[in-house]
C-alpha cells in the first residue's frame, strides 16, 4: 500500500471482525486496485468506502450484494480483504425463497392447482420437488 499504511494481519493473525478496516483512512486507502470501472460499489465519486468500513460491514454486504465480491477484488490488493471476498457467499432472502417454494407448491394447472400430488408426501418431498 501507499501513504504509509500498514500492512494488513494475515487472516486468522490478530484479526477481528469488529477491527476498521483502514485505521488511518485521512492518509491512505485500501482502494489501490482498478479504479476505472464507475459502477465498482466499493469506489463512488474518488471515495474508497471500505475505508470507512469495519470487516463486519464489508462481510454483511459481501453477503447481500451479487456484484459486491468481485468488485471487491478488482478494486483492492489487501489480504485481509481479498480472503473475506473469497470466503464469503451470497445468502438468499427469506422472502424470495419462502416465495420459490410457493412457486413450486402452486405451479399445478386446472382443478387441484396449488396442491401436491399425494405421493410425493409418502417420498418426503413436501415441498412438491
Amino acid at each position: 500500500m501507499s501513504c504509509g499504511c500498514p500492512t494488513a494481519p494475515a487472516c486468522g493473525c490478530d484479526f477481528s471482525m469488529s477491527d476498521n478496516v483502514n485505521d488511518n483512512y485521512q492518509y491512505c486507502t485500501v482502494c489501490d486496485g482498478d479504479k476505472s470501472d464507475s459502477c465498482n460499489i466499493w469506489y463512488v465519486d474518488g471515495v474508497c468506502k471500505l475505508d470507512q468500513l469495519t470487516y463486519d460491514q464489508v462481510w454483511l454486504i459481501l453477503e447481500r450484494i451479487p456484484r459486491a465480491k468481485q468488485d471487491l477484488l478488482n478494486i483492492t490488493t489487501d489480504p485481509t480483504l481479498r480472503s473475506l471476498a473469497n470466503d464469503s457467499h451470497l445468502i438468499s432472502d427469506e422472502i424470495e425463497s419462502d416465495k420459490a417454494a410457493s412457486d413450486l407448491i402452486n405451479k399445478g394447472r386446472g382443478t387441484g392447482a396449488g396442491t401436491l400430488p399425494f405421493y410425493t408426501l409418502f417420498k418426503g418431498n413436501i415441498d412438491g420437488s
